[in-house]
């Protein structure tokens, strides 16, 4: 029993001592190499550049407005012009998805987000939106079951609804 111990013992110091001369699986850049190995791909690197152009939020977000929000609000509007008139704060805001908060923005990415009607201060999910800044185009998703819609089409699509059954509370 006591050199099953020593032996024990031995084989723990050993390893300690290898650990601290070799890579492991400790070593962020070895444990990522690794990973990739396992994976048959290379390490997920991002691939923008220096000179890659930005985009300011406050650019997207005036961009966001006029191209998308702003209709949808005159044609609420035109079926309920008192909606966003009373007391209770209506608006409808496009909110980033967690992944594009307090980072670059570039205008060739897909910038992702969600529109929102906060209305009386009860938020209703309206749909996914992804932007590309550099080629002026938004893309709308409803839900999970339905298929990306260029703005127009979305845009033509509410506003019949809403004229022929009002403005849904509950998107």
């Amino acid at each position: 029993m006591k050199s099953f111990e020593i032996l024990l013992a031995a084989i723990i110091v050993a390893c300690i001592g290898l650990s601290f001369t070799s890579k492991n699986n400790f070593d962020t850049e070895a444990h990522q190499q690794t990973k990739a190995v396992a994976n048959n791909s290379a390490p997920i690197t991002v691939a923008h550049q220096q000179n890659q152009d930005t985009i300011a939020l406050d650019s997207l977000m005036k961009y966001v407005n006029n191209e998308l929000i702003e209709p949808i609000r005159n044609c609420f509007m035109e079926k309920d012009p008192h909606m966003f008139m009373t007391k209770c704060y209506t608006r409808i805001s496009f909110e980033l998805n967690e992944s594009h908060r307090n980072r670059r923005l570039y205008k060739d990415d897909n910038i992702e987000g969600s529109l929102v009607l906060i209305d009386c201060s009860v938020e209703s999910y309206m749909a996914t939106i992804r932007v590309n800044y550099a080629q002026k185009s938004i893309t709308l998703k409803e839900s999970f079951t339905s298929p990306r819609k260029e703005k127009d089409k979305y845009l033509n699509d509410l506003c019949k609804h809403v004229k022929k059954n009002g403005i849904p509370r509950d998107f």
